[in-house]
């Protein structure tokens, strides 16, 4: 019965787990966060293709995304250069969906004949040139500019690499702030 009840609340019931997980976490921050996520009222937001669920994205915000980000501003404002990304595709012939560490894949094997950005992202290329170099930008590659002021980081979605500005971080600073 337990393993059924966890079956039906990861079917239909995710908005009403991750309303609870928000209102838990948040408490008087709640409704600002739940604006957040997405919640309108007693709406549950749809799943996102790439961050999914509200509790997967509530879980990685917490223990990946918003100290990530943290660290990264640490990095950058000790006078070291950046580079954010947020890796949106899965792993290849998986039928899963995106999961942490999805990239690894594409970073470790060879691109299949024919694949373009969208299909296969060039990270492999970047961090290689990124050993290499100290930066992961080269020849022949969409431009990667630096965290910055702005928060830039590289969107690796299936379009292709996209540049983004400041990683989820409405909600990484409401879960910053006491």
């Amino acid at each position: 019965p337990e393993l059924h009840a966890r079956r039906g609340a990861a079917r239909g019931g995710t908005a009403d787990v991750g309303r609870a997980m928000i209102m838990g976490a948040f408490s008087t921050k709640a409704d600002k966060a739940l604006s957040l996520y997405g919640y309108k009222g007693s709406e549950g937001p749809p799943d996102d293709p790439i961050l999914g669920n509200v509790p997967t994205q509530f879980v990685t915000d917490l223990i990946f995304r918003c100290p990530s980000n943290q660290m990264a501003s640490f990095q950058q404002a000790a006078g070291q250069k950046v580079w954010r990304y947020q890796f949106g595709l899965p792993v290849p012939e998986s039928g899963r969906p995106v999961e942490h560490s999805a990239e690894l894949k594409y970073v470790f094997d060879a691109p299949p004949a024919g694949a373009t950005f969208a299909s296969w992202p060039p990270v492999q290329v970047y961090w290689t040139n990124f050993a290499k170099t100290g930066s992961p930008n080269g020849p022949g590659l969409p431009k990667w500019p630096s965290m910055g002021k702005q928060a830039t980081y590289m969107s690796f979605t299936p379009q292709g690499p996209k540049l983004g500005k400041d990683l989820r971080g409405p909600i990484c600073r409401l879960m910053a702030t006491p």
